[in-house]
């Protein structure tokens, strides 16, 4: 697995736009209400994986694959929405946080 040294994010507000962008761009995966209203509202929510794609026209958008922090629940939900080149560049990055192995040596 690759280790990846900084991670994209985006608050609840942040990725609702990203999904009404997706809707407005008519791109092939978008967010549904039902994962807008789980969000949390307070959420932060973390791009994991980020595939660049071309359309039929030659438009390039990036497949993104997010962890979500959901209302009332611990571990995270995953979603996948589609993302055109701006916003994604426009994403904020931060340090990934290297996991400690769970087994000694």
């Amino acid at each position: 697995m690759t280790k990846l040294e900084k991670v994209k994010e985006a608050d609840t507000i942040t990725l609702c736009l990203l999904a009404d962008e997706a809707r407005e761009h008519d791109l092939d995966r978008q967010l549904n209400t039902d994962i807008i209203d789980a969000l949390d509202p307070e959420g932060i929510h973390v791009l994991f994986f980020a595939d660049p794609l071309e359309r039929n026209g030659g438009s390039v958008y990036f497949r993104t694959t997010w962890m979500l922090k959901v209302k009332g629940r611990v571990e995270s939900a995953k979603a996948v929405l589609d993302i055109m080149p701006e916003q994604f560049n426009s994403l904020p990055e931060r340090q990934a946080v290297e996991e400690a192995d769970s087994e000694e040596e």
